[in-house]
């Protein structure tokens, strides 16, 4: 398995510096943060799988200074996260508020949200990430700066990404872009 330090080692200068521009990280939330699986009981109760490891990636951005987990819901962060869902899920509602970052459910029109989020901000889309894995996720990814797909992308989204991860949605894929952006931001704690 190759480091995160490794990988980070091997990228062209150009997606080193588009990593350090980051300001927004935007992620899907199925297939990115859960293995893309669901299970459902025969009381309509769903239940998925997540990496805490991605939580961890949370826990490093805070650690640097450029992430907020106390007041996570603030917009003012040197670097901010937002899931944004298709889906009303509780279990998004829940995931996000247990790992401390904002969460847009029932967003259908996922590059309408994405546009009002940057907006809010005043940010250039060169300083926004977008991860996903899946075709509802292609127009974000183009749009932002970094247009990541999680290694189990489908091959359309695998296409057109800007950077693909090493590992899969559920299984960490989340963290290492956020220890990329540390490398990028020369802030990691192993550099």
């Amino acid at each position: 398995m190759e480091s995160i330090k490794y990988i980070y080692s091997r990228l062209d200068k150009s997606l080193k510096e588009k990593f350090k521009k980051i300001k927004l990280i935007a992620t899907d939330f199925d297939g990115v943060l859960t293995n893309n699986q669901v299970i459902h009981n025969q009381n309509g109760i769903e239940s998925v799988i997540r990496s805490r490891a991605d939580s961890q990636g949370i826990d490093l951005l805070y650690d640097a200074g450029l992430y907020d987990k106390i007041d996570y819901r603030s917009i003012n962060h040197k670097v901010d996260i937002i899931i944004m869902s298709r889906e009303s899920n509780p279990i998004v509602k829940s995931v996000a508020e247990k790992i401390k970052v904002k969460c847009l459910d029932s967003k259908y029109n996922k590059i309408e949200a994405l546009e009002k989020e940057v907006q809010k901000r005043s940010l250039d889309y060169s300083e926004v990430l977008f991860i996903g894995n899946d075709i509802n996720d292609i127009e974000c990814m183009k749009k932002a700066g970094i247009g990541v797909a999680v290694a189990d992308s489908f091959p359309q989204v695998l296409n057109i990404a800007g950077y693909i991860t090493r590992k899969k949605g559920g299984e960490g894929a989340f963290r290492e872009v956020c220890e990329l952006i540390l490398y990028a931001k020369e802030v990691h704690p192993c550099a």
